[in-house]
């Protein structure tokens, strides 16, 4: 028996969300891009996002 279990992630942390306001707002001032090194995402970030969208 094959048994196959997957899920998608909808949601995004405030972390994600914040940065990637940042990242469409250089597409007018490309000096102001964040770097990818600036967005920290931790574990309980991850588990809080999907648990307070439940």
């Amino acid at each position: 028996m094959i048994i196959d279990i997957h899920g998608h992630y909808t949601t995004a942390p405030k972390a994600l969300e914040d940065w990637r306001n940042r990242q469409i707002a250089a597409l007018k001032d490309p000096t102001s891009s964040p770097k990818v090194s600036e967005l920290k995402i931790g574990d309980d970030e991850l588990r809080e996002s999907i648990v307070a969208k439940m």
